[in-house]
């Protein structure tokens, strides 16, 4: 059985509309869309990590994807849907 974990920090900071640069793991590269809603940068790879730091400085840039990231987190992550995966995800570790 495969078991999904949210990553409800990714999800909590689309819904308040913030752009986000995240790791390129599973969950979050799921959530963020890159160039759409954030930003997804290879894991271990720190020049990749400052470039996309860099590109999050230029305001035109970084409205786009604030302007994107909570329709795109409200159109496909229903609350009660998300309380579900967690509770049964929690169940498998009681």
């Amino acid at each position: 059985m495969r078991t999904f974990i949210f990553p409800n920090v990714v999800i909590e900071a689309g819904a308040m509309g913030l752009p986000q640069v995240v790791t390129d793991i599973n969950g979050a590269n799921e959530i963020i869309v890159e160039g759409v809603n954030g930003t997804i940068v290879p894991s271990k790879d720190a020049n990749a990590l400052y470039d996309a730091m860099k590109r999050m400085l230029d305001a035109g840039y970084r409205d786009i994807l604030a302007k994107n990231a909570r329709k795109w987190i409200a159109s496909r992550y229903e609350q009660g849907f998300v309380h579900k995966c967690l509770y049964d995800f929690y169940d498998t570790c009681l």
